[in-house]
């Protein structure tokens, strides 16, 4: 799959775009380089599942939000949020073992959909 970078270069290839502040006003067919950002920014880890049971879709998406040290997992119907679980990571958890029990919510969250338990799941 091509990058969103690799497609703006393709579509303004033979284009003859002038670079901004570019050589003089020599037309150039290439873009100018994307700019790296000085923030830091906490990386989300997360998982994305769709399940089919019997007539319904679910689509699972589970995230470790760093920052707020929350697990999350929201449940959606046809592009729409159904419910959500949220549960606080222990301030003693390594960013790993939040993973790891991120991984084991999104389980549980997988196997209650493809049983057909999510409301109970979602509701305990």
């Amino acid at each position: 799959m091509a990058t969103a970078w690799a497609l703006a270069q393709a579509a303004h290839s033979g284009a003859g775009q002038a670079m901004p502040g570019g050589n003089g006003g020599c037309r150039q067919n290439a873009l100018p380089r994307p700019r790296i950002c000085a923030k830091s920014v906490a990386m989300v880890f997360g998982f994305n599942t769709d399940v089919v049971c019997g007539a319904d879709c679910y689509h699972l998406q589970s995230e470790f939000r760093v920052r707020e040290r929350l697990m999350q997992t929201h449940v959606f119907v046809l592009g729409k949020c159904v419910g959500k679980v949220t549960n606080e990571a222990a301030p003693a958890l390594s960013d790993g073992d939040c993973q790891q029990a991120l991984r084991e919510q999104h389980r549980a969250a997988v196997a209650a959909a493809r049983e057909g338990t999510i409301q109970q799941w979602l509701s305990r």
